[in-house]
Protein backbone atom coordinates (compact mmCIF):
# COMPACT_ATOMS: atom_id res chain seq x y z
CA UNK A 1 0.00 0.00 0.00
CA UNK A 2 2.60 2.50 1.08
CA UNK A 3 4.80 1.83 -2.07
CA UNK A 4 1.43 2.17 -4.64
CA UNK A 5 1.01 5.65 -2.44
CA UNK A 6 4.21 6.60 -2.84
CA UNK A 7 3.83 6.25 -6.63
CA UNK A 8 0.47 8.08 -6.84
CA UNK A 9 2.31 10.98 -4.88
CA UNK A 10 5.24 11.00 -7.31
CA UNK A 11 3.00 11.11 -10.64
CA UNK A 12 0.42 13.59 -9.01
CA UNK A 13 4.00 16.28 -7.96
CA UNK A 14 5.09 15.50 -11.73
CA UNK A 15 1.71 17.04 -12.98
CA UNK A 16 2.44 20.18 -10.39
CA UNK A 17 5.87 20.66 -12.30
CA UNK A 18 3.54 20.37 -15.76
CA UNK A 19 1.33 22.54 -15.09
CA UNK A 20 3.98 25.24 -13.28
CA UNK A 21 7.43 25.29 -12.74
CA UNK A 22 7.90 23.52 -16.44
CA UNK A 23 6.51 26.34 -18.09
CA UNK A 24 8.23 29.23 -16.09
CA UNK A 25 11.37 27.24 -16.69
CA UNK A 26 10.93 27.26 -20.78
CA UNK A 27 10.06 30.76 -20.90
CA UNK A 28 13.28 31.71 -18.26
CA UNK A 29 15.76 30.03 -20.42
CA UNK A 30 14.16 31.46 -23.71
CA UNK A 31 12.46 28.75 -24.97
CA UNK A 32 9.04 30.19 -25.02
CA UNK A 33 8.19 28.66 -28.47
CA UNK A 34 9.66 24.99 -27.16
CA UNK A 35 7.17 24.66 -24.98
CA UNK A 36 4.35 25.82 -27.14
CA UNK A 37 5.35 23.42 -29.95
CA UNK A 38 5.37 21.02 -26.89
CA UNK A 39 1.43 21.80 -25.69
CA UNK A 40 0.87 21.65 -29.64
CA UNK A 41 2.20 18.17 -29.48
CA UNK A 42 0.64 17.40 -25.90
CA UNK A 43 -2.68 18.75 -25.46
CA UNK A 44 -3.14 17.04 -21.69
CA UNK A 45 -0.70 19.88 -20.84
CA UNK A 46 -3.20 22.21 -21.24
CA UNK A 47 -5.91 20.51 -19.28
CA UNK A 48 -3.40 20.06 -16.16
CA UNK A 49 -2.18 24.02 -16.15
CA UNK A 50 -5.94 24.65 -16.43
CA UNK A 51 -6.98 22.53 -13.54
CA UNK A 52 -4.12 23.42 -11.45
CA UNK A 53 -6.11 23.74 -8.06
CA UNK A 54 -7.57 20.60 -8.45
CA UNK A 55 -4.09 18.89 -9.56
CA UNK A 56 -2.48 20.25 -6.01
CA UNK A 57 -5.08 19.10 -3.92
CA UNK A 58 -4.94 15.30 -5.56
CA UNK A 59 -1.29 15.42 -4.64
CA UNK A 60 -1.00 16.96 -1.54
CA UNK A 61 -3.71 14.46 -0.23
CA UNK A 62 -1.88 11.63 -1.46
CA UNK A 63 1.30 12.67 -0.54
CA UNK A 64 -0.29 13.32 3.08
CA UNK A 65 -1.39 9.34 2.49
CA UNK A 66 2.09 8.78 1.97
CA UNK A 67 3.41 10.00 4.79
CA UNK A 68 0.79 9.41 7.07
CA UNK A 69 -0.79 5.65 6.23
CA UNK A 70 2.55 3.76 6.89
CA UNK A 71 2.73 5.76 10.36
CA UNK A 72 -1.00 4.40 11.46
CA UNK A 73 -1.14 1.06 9.74
CA UNK A 74 2.98 -0.15 9.72
CA UNK A 75 4.36 -2.77 7.13
CA UNK A 76 4.71 -6.10 8.11
CA UNK A 77 7.88 -7.18 9.48
CA UNK A 78 8.03 -10.35 7.60
CA UNK A 79 8.71 -11.23 3.79
CA UNK A 80 7.93 -13.95 1.66
CA UNK A 81 10.22 -17.37 1.95
CA UNK A 82 9.93 -17.45 -1.85
CA UNK A 83 13.17 -14.50 -2.21
CA UNK A 84 10.55 -11.64 -2.63
CA UNK A 85 12.56 -8.57 -2.43
CA UNK A 86 10.09 -6.55 -0.19
CA UNK A 87 13.34 -5.01 2.08
CA UNK A 88 14.46 -3.61 -1.08
CA UNK A 89 11.27 -1.98 -2.11
CA UNK A 90 10.90 -0.99 1.62
CA UNK A 91 14.20 1.66 1.57
CA UNK A 92 13.24 2.97 -1.80
CA UNK A 93 10.03 3.48 -1.31
CA UNK A 94 10.49 6.72 0.99
CA UNK A 95 13.51 8.68 -0.89
CA UNK A 96 10.28 8.36 -3.35
CA UNK A 97 7.53 10.02 -1.33
CA UNK A 98 10.50 12.58 0.04
CA UNK A 99 11.34 12.97 -3.92
CA UNK A 100 7.38 13.89 -4.42
CA UNK A 101 7.33 16.01 -1.68
CA UNK A 102 10.26 18.01 -3.05
CA UNK A 103 8.85 18.16 -6.69
CA UNK A 104 5.31 19.50 -5.23
CA UNK A 105 7.27 21.74 -3.14
CA UNK A 106 8.75 23.24 -6.47
CA UNK A 107 5.60 23.35 -8.44
CA UNK A 108 3.73 25.16 -5.42
CA UNK A 109 6.62 27.91 -5.32
CA UNK A 110 6.22 28.60 -9.50
CA UNK A 111 2.07 28.18 -8.97
CA UNK A 112 1.39 30.29 -6.16
CA UNK A 113 4.41 31.96 -4.15
CA UNK A 114 6.36 33.61 -6.98
CA UNK A 115 2.96 35.03 -8.60
CA UNK A 116 2.34 36.50 -5.58
CA UNK A 117 5.28 38.69 -5.45
CA UNK A 118 5.53 39.49 -9.25
CA UNK A 119 2.11 41.29 -8.70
Amino acid sequence: MKKAIAFISLFTSLGTLFCCALPALFVLLGAGATFASLTNTFPQLIWIATHKHMVFILAGVFLFLGIVLPKLYPPPVVCDLDGNPCETTRTWSQPILYGSLGLYSIGALFAYIIPYFMQ
